[in-house]
């Protein structure tokens, strides 16, 4: 941001919507996170961003561009990319004369004077914000993204012919990996999946969530894919009737992004899956995955203890690792020494000590971790709780004042303390050591650029009803805006990202005495709500009335796979 702190902060204050408290507040986050104060200004809702960009282009004195519309591909294009993205600039109108450029940088004379010249035409400059800008980047990645498709065709119908032991390093199957790679980056999958079939391969992109088919492909091709993909991870080129995992890295455009990669043998052949995690989506702060409010406050109070057991929870993909990896950015301070032991390292951290495990060599979460008790940490992570080894030593560790982070895969938050009964951990231990369960899921995140106002239908009232009761679904839904994807839009076009919706329980006294006299899951449940429990069905209602997602997405994601008052019965019949 061009502007220093002191005169961001005056204009802020004058504009009326952020109060100094706020500001000074957020101020000192962002100083914690490393990041731009606008950054977690906006994160928080304490502005939004068009009235942000407004406030801040008067100051500049240019004026402001939303960036809202599309822009044509022959004027994006008139500067490339990578210029664009360095110098924080982009072009998104022109004319025979002019060219009008939108900036976060308006001091950055020598960028606009290289457009002039380049262009042949006048720069009339505008002011905008960093993330505006990037969201505008974004169609960079979606013209380039139109011309894969028959790229990656036109290179696998010559590489369908490929035979022979250096199949992996044939040019036309490179580049047809390589495609393949860059489509994925540039439509922000998270995962790629080639999957064999009898007469053809599928390349399937997981895009918000949502798995998609994106090409077929002759199936001739499939052992020089997985031939590349072995050779880029270092593994066995010819080994293909065991599982196999590695890891590589790629680079498109300006990001670097690192592959995680799983290959199954199947009896059609071997398929692989490729999870792209990139570099510029590392966690950023707390309030970026989703925490607000009360939860927010607990999480901040939790941390500030120095021993203990902090438990995330949820499925497979649900962003447990993403939120313990926020937590210990927070933690992460020059006195004390952070050691975590994962499966895989997903993110680099500076100044924390980071164990692969690895299954071969005997290296697992328990073997390592009581090698991680004698390396004198203060705080451990462990990727996740797997079997009764490991969470014995996990709760001993906390018990003898370390504060040890992991996760657990529980449907919620609550049925995480009879997860640790059947895996042999004493009612008297975990009541010593327990501090928070989080649970989460992770829902589709508005674009709010391309939202609307709509009255919910009775429909999704009914369903919520079923889950939360007539009385607090009424309370919840009624007198509130909420809000769905534009209806002169396509669906898919108005989701940007993900965001996470949670529930924490928080270990006080009374869930504590109730843990260690064995109570069910109902007691533990119904006596967390009597203290303020938030299910994540309520915290998703509560970012659907922020705009940062729908009514139906949290339904869909949420509902489906939690029912509480079911769950309590099916434990408490089984006791």
């Amino acid at each position: 941001m061009f502007l220093p702190n002191e005169d961001l902060k005056k204009s802020l204050l004058e504009s009326g919507y952020v109060s100094e408290a706020q500001y000074d507040d957020a101020l000192n986050a962002s100083r914690m996170f490393k990041l731009p104060v606008v950054e977690v200004i906006l994160s928080r809702g304490l502005i939004q961003e068009e009235t942000l960009g407004e406030v801040l282009s008067k100051t500049s004195g240019l004026p402001f561009a939303a960036l809202k519309t599309k822009i044509d591909p022959k004027i994006l294009n008139l500067i490339p990319a990578g210029f664009a993205n360095k110098n924080r600039c982009i072009i998104f109108d022109a004319n025979i004369k002019e060219v009008s450029v939108a900036t976060s940088d308006p001091d950055n004379l020598a960028s606009f004077n290289q457009i002039s010249q380049k262009t042949k035409r006048s720069v009339k400059l505008y002011f905008t914000l960093p993330s505006l800008l990037n969201k505008a980047m974004g169609q960079y990645r979606q013209d380039i993204a139109e011309g894969f498709k028959s790229e990656i065709t036109k290179t696998a119908s010559l590489a369908a012919n490929s035979t022979g032991i250096n199949i992996g390093e044939n040019i036309n199957v490179v580049r047809t990996f390589d495609k393949i790679l860059q489509f994925g980056a540039a439509r922000s999958a998270s995962d790629i999946h080639i999957v064999g079939y009898q007469t053809r391969v599928i390349i399937r992109f997981r895009i918000n969530g949502r798995l998609h088919d994106i090409l077929e492909l002759p199936k001739n091709i499939q052992p020089g894919l997985l031939a590349r993909i072995k050779i880029l991870s270092s593994l066995k080129i010819d080994e293909h009737r065991l599982p196999q995992d590695g890891r590589f890295r790629f680079d498109y455009l300006t990001e670097q992004y690192s592959v995680r990669v799983s290959i199954l043998p199947l009896s059609t052949g071997e398929d692989a899956v490729l999870r792209l995690l990139s570099d510029s989506s590392a966690p950023k702060s707390l309030e970026d995955i989703g925490l607000r409010g009360k939860n927010l406050q607990i999480m901040k109070e939790e941390l500030e203890k120095p021993q203990g057991l902090i438990l995330s929870t949820g499925p497979t993909g649900s962003g447990k690792t993403t939120t313990l990896y926020n937590l210990l950015k927070i933690l992460n301070k020059e006195d004390v020494n952070i050691i975590t032991i994962e499966d895989p390292v997903e993110y680099t951290i500076d100044r924390v000590n980071q164990i692969q495990v690895n299954n071969t060599t005997g290296l697992t979460f328990a073997s390592g971790l009581r090698s991680i008790l004698r390396h004198d940490p203060d705080i451990i992570l462990v990727g996740e709780i797997r079997d009764s080894e490991t969470a014995d030593i996990a709760i001993h560790s906390a018990l003898t004042g370390h504060l040890v982070l992991s996760t657990l895969h529980t449907n919620d938050a609550p049925t995480a303390i009879p997860r640790f009964e059947d895996l042999g951990i004493e009612p008297f231990l975990l009541a010593s050591t327990l501090s928070i369960i989080i649970a989460q899921r992770l829902v589709r995140r508005l674009d709010p650029n391309k939202i609307e106002n709509y009255k919910v239908p009775e429909a999704v009232i009914e369903r919520f009803s079923q889950y939360l009761g007539k009385e607090l679904t009424t309370k919840l839904l009624t007198n509130t805006n909420f809000y769905q994807p534009r209806a002169d839009l396509d669906p898919d076009e108005v989701f940007i990202g993900r965001i996470a919706v949670f529930e924490i329980l928080k270990i006080t006294p009374k869930i504590r005495e109730l843990i260690q006299n064995k109570a069910s899951l109902e007691q533990l449940t119904t006596q967390a709500k009597l203290e303020g429990f938030t299910t994540m069905l309520e915290d998703g209602i509560d970012k659907a009335a922020a705009g940062l997602t729908t009514l139906e997405e949290v339904l869909d994601v949420v509902s489906e796979s939690i029912d509480y008052e079911e769950e309590a019965k099916t434990l408490k019949s089984t006791k």
